[in-house]
């Protein structure tokens, strides 16, 4: 361990009042450990983005009483930073990098680019050596490491045509390894072999003993002869074979080229062969525990608190709401009266302006009518409001002074008459009743839940959706190892070539020949004349064209492949940006644009930011949607500097419908990469946290675009344990993201509707990244959020299966289930997996809801029955066949009137 007397490193944190004015100075407690290596050499590690106390970053200082010159940070790539002195408050001075000045709200501060990067760096103080290992906050240096490998891995995976090598882990029929490419590879181990038989060689001229009466003289033999005399040996001009030529240099450079690219693909096949092993394990374990908890569940009891917390909160607000309606105390009238009324559709604002809703007339002033009168309620009073108070299905008691309206003649010759409510002195309604007797339900199945640790038995229906569920588990674990064996397959396939390549390396490195990667063509007549060297070169380059490869490909891949200090941020971003497009094509098999390649691999391998953004169109003819990946976009917004996100999802229809011509706008979704230790949702634990940074990207830089777009956060979670408490760090907005009230943002009010959140991603934790792109395929042209739609209509596109992307559905189940249990279920089988898909509706605003069994469905669910779904706009529960509720002929009238678009002159 070094002393303190030679040098300490600690964690600072610096505040300036300019650039040139240091304000304060806070250190850490503690120096960062320094082990010896002996002979002044020490090592220390630290983590990128380190802190000095919670939600308090810092950087690397260096303090050292007797520098004769200014500490040096080496990087990997060899160059040096002198660090700059700052005194502290106690006077002591601090070496510190300085970056480049960066402006903030108030005021500035240096950049350390050091203390976002993870990999290797040397200090040199001096005589003294420190090497530096920054680590990655929440990754092992193993998981580190296998994201850098999945990282490589992908490009290789990615990058190269469907028929090639590199798409080893395309699921497509035509993907995998390309017999013609292992074919020229063969060929060419084959010709190079026999070259090296007899190799091409030259005579190259050196200086040698001879014998004075044979010498062929050089410059040096008269120096000796004069210095000698005439002795019997002496220095001259000679020759001596060598196989180092230009030939054979360039045969060895396209071996090894042919032999680095062999080990990439066998990385690439074995990493998507791990890959699939560990989603087998992940589906043997969910199956596991299903199989242990058969027939009971764990309620969540944060969720259950929630839960209670948002239903008192609503009460609360319809108590403001009705104060509001009833707030002017006006003397009642001779036009007053009491009646009660259901109503029969939801609240909404019309062309003209007004607000209304449909109504049943069940009674008046006591009395029942002769015959039921419908009519068009319209309020006048705050939409807010009323919206909060007045809700579909429900029965409400007013006394109210009204005025008759003109009754309306739709364009069929039907008659409707309309109502207006002036002022309200009395309001009753079988709402408030409801969700108090709700509340009251949940506090005391509460109380029961923590006696037995908030276990509950199951219900048969909910016994028969877990054993599903099992079956779905079982089935993914099958398929995956059905994969896992697939890319096995490849990899031993690549094994003896590898060896082969590798043996004809060595001997050619016995012969003396140089090795390097730069491949210079030379147009020597050896590749002409003669016929090994000719089928060397022509077998190389048959597989560079069936792997459709160039040279300067190929040194893009290569140099990827040699790293060193890495900027953290950006590798974590671009390992995102290749797990997406895997997703797109391997999840939801659809197919991208065919010059993506080039595109992407000349993103990735540049070592900075491009002002361009890469776009690329997958095509999804069989579910009726393409989608445009867009990385690092320009969402411009009036007066202010173009913000930059990382990647936005655009989902646009492939079906010419005139129904489609009325909708102005669909929602991106907004996907930002942060490599981060965010703290757990809703929890109190000090950190940064997801709410916070959703206030970054939503509040200040607009990435919502006016609440039109979803925005959401990509992290790795906190540690490895993440992946296992995944729940803890994935939130896909089906419920508020700030729990309570009082400190809800801005964007967080009004109905949640999926439209912000936070997914884990990753290595070994993908599958919520799917869910997420999931959720977007669904609800990105869904034109029933939030709003009442007919129950009959089926969704207009094709239904995708989350656990496999298929498209193909059957309405019947698999043999040993009865198509008799889902009578009103609305349910569909994916042929491939056997994944249920069931689509439901919200019974309170009709929007459309979707079960994809327990581990897919993105919706938030019953705290107390998962199979349940919550919808996201108004918070009631899909209806379910034991409580569905039949659509009226007012409902089917609502329907009518928007489908004849009655002119705005004439609407109600």
């Amino acid at each position: 361990m070094a002393s303190e007397s030679q040098f300490e490193i600690r964690i600072v944190r610096v505040r300036w009042a300019s650039k040139d004015v240091c304000l304060d100075l806070e250190t850490a407690q503690a120096p960062i450990p320094l082990l010896d290596d002996g002979e002044k050499k020490y090592r220390a590690e630290v983590t990128a983005y380190p802190e000095v106390s919670p939600q308090r970053q810092g950087q690397i200082a260096v303090s050292a009483p007797d520098l004769v010159s200014p500490p040096e940070l080496v990087l990997a790539d060899g160059n040096r930073c002198e660090l700059s002195p700052v005194k502290g408050g106690d006077g002591r001075t601090w070496w510190i990098e300085k970056g480049n000045w960066k402006k903030v709200e108030d005021g500035g501060y240096y950049d350390a680019p050091l203390c976002r990067h993870a990999g290797e760096a040397h200090l040199w103080l001096g005589q003294d050596a420190v090497r530096l290992w920054v680590a990655a906050p929440g990754f092992t240096e193993t998981e580190f490491e296998t994201l850098l490998d999945e990282f490589r891995n992908g490009l290789w995976q990615l990058i190269l045509d469907p028929r090639s090598p590199a798409t080893a882990t395309d699921c497509r029929p035509e993907g995998g390894l390309s017999e013609e490419f292992l074919e020229a590879v063969r060929d060419h181990i084959r010709h190079a072999n026999r070259a090296l038989d007899q190799p091409h060689r030259e005579l190259r001229e050196r200086q040698e003993q001879q014998l004075l009466s044979r010498v062929r003289p050089t410059t040096r033999t008269f120096q000796e002869l004069a210095l000698r005399g005439l002795p019997r040996h002496i220095t001259g001009r000679g020759h001596a074979p060598t196989f180092n030529t230009i030939e054979n240099r360039q045969l060895l450079a396209m071996t090894s080229r042919l032999f680095r690219s062999l080990q990439a693909l066998y990385n690439a096949a074995q990493g998507a062969a791990d890959d699939f092993k560990r989603r087998a394990d992940d589906a043997k374990g969910r199956a596991d525990y299903l199989k242990l908890i058969e027939g009971r569940t764990k309620v969540d009891p944060e969720r259950l608190r929630q839960e209670i917390a948002e239903l008192q909160e609503r009460l609360s607000a319809i108590s403001i709401a009705k104060a509001l309606l009833l707030s002017d105390q006006s003397p009642e009238s001779a036009n007053t009266y009491t009646f009660e009324i259901k109503l029969t559709s939801d609240v909404e604002q019309w062309r003209d302006g007004s607000v209304g809703c449909w109504s049943e007339l069940l009674s008046i002033q006591g009395q029942e009518p002769a015959e039921q009168e419908n009519f068009r309620l319209i309020f006048n009073h705050d939409i807010d409001a009323i919206n909060l108070v007045f809700v579909r299905r429900e029965i409400y008691t007013i006394r109210a002074t009204r005025r008759l309206l003109p009754d309306f003649h739709s364009k069929g010759g039907r008659i409707f008459k309309r109502r207006q409510l002036l002022q309200m002195f009395q309001l009753k309604s079988s709402l408030e009743p409801k969700i108090a007797g709700h509340i009251t339900s949940l506090k005391r199945e509460q109380v029961t839940l923590e006696k037995n640790d908030f276990w509950r038995e199951l219900k048969k229906k909910e016994k028969d959706e877990q054993h599903r569920d099992w079956e779905a588990e079982m089935m993914q674990q099958h398929r995956f190892h059905e994969d896992q064996n697939r890319w096995n397959k490849k990899s031993i396939e690549l094994e003896p070539l590898i060896m082969q390549a590798a043996q004809l390396i060595n001997r050619a490195k016995v012969l003396g020949i140089s090795q390097s990667l730069r491949l210079t063509f030379s147009g020597s007549m050896t590749y002409v004349q003669n016929p090994n060297y000719r089928g060397t070169l022509a077998a190389y380059r048959r597989a560079m064209d069936a792997a459709n490869l160039d040279t300067s490909k190929l040194d893009q891949l290569f140099r990827l492949d040699e790293v060193g200090i890495l900027d953290l941020p950006m590798v974590y971003e671009r390992w995102c940006l290749l797990k997406i497009i895997r997703v797109l094509r391997e999840q939801f098999k659809l197919i991208p644009e065919p010059n993506f390649r080039d595109n992407l691999l000349e993103r990735l391998a540049s070592e900075w930011r491009s002002k361009a953004t890469l776009a690329i169109r997958f095509e999804g003819l069989q579910i009726q949607r393409d989608v445009l990946l867009e990385y690092q976009p320009k969402i411009q917004q009036q007066g202010q500097p173009d913000r930059i996100p990382d990647f936005v999802l655009t989902v646009k229809s492939t079906v010419n419908s005139e129904s489609l011509l009325d909708v102005k706008y669909y929602p991106k979704l907004v996907l930002d990469a942060k490599c981060k230790r965010f703290a757990p949702i809703f929890s109190a634990e000090d950190g940064v946290t997801l709410s916070g940074e959703l206030q970054e990207l939503i509040a200040k830089r607009g990435y919502d675009e006016g609440a039109h777009n979803r925005v959401f956060v990509i992290h790795p979670g906190w540690d490895t344990e993440s992946t296992k408490d995944w729940k803890r760090f994935c939130h896909y907005g089906g419920s508020h993201f700030t729990a309570v009230p009082q400190t809800r943002p801005t964007w967080d009010q009004g109905h949640p509707g999926h439209r912000h959140g936070a997914v884990l991603l990753r290595p070994g934790a993908t599958d919520h990244l799917a869910r997420l792109i999931t959720m977007h395929l669904y609800l990105s042209l869904d034109d029933t959020l939030g709003a009442y739609a007919n129950e009959d209509r089926p969704p207009r596109y094709p239904r995708i299966c989350p656990a496999c992307g298929g498209f193909e559905m059957s309405e019947s189940p698999l043999a040993e289930v009865r198509r008799s249990q889902y009578v009103n279920s609305n349910a569909v089988w994916c042929k491939d997996c056997q994944q249920m898909i069931v689509w439901n509706f919200s019974g309170g605003c009709g929007t459309r809801l979707w079960k994809l069994g327990g581990y897919w469905t993105f919706h938030d669910t019953d705290p107390l029955n998962p199979y349940n779904i919550k919808c996201p706009h108004c918070s009631d529960y899909m209806i379910t066949d034991s409580d569905a509720v039949q659509q009226d002929m007012w409902t089917a009238l609502e329907i009518c009137l928007r489908n004849c678009r009655p002119c705005s002159t004439n609407r109600l």
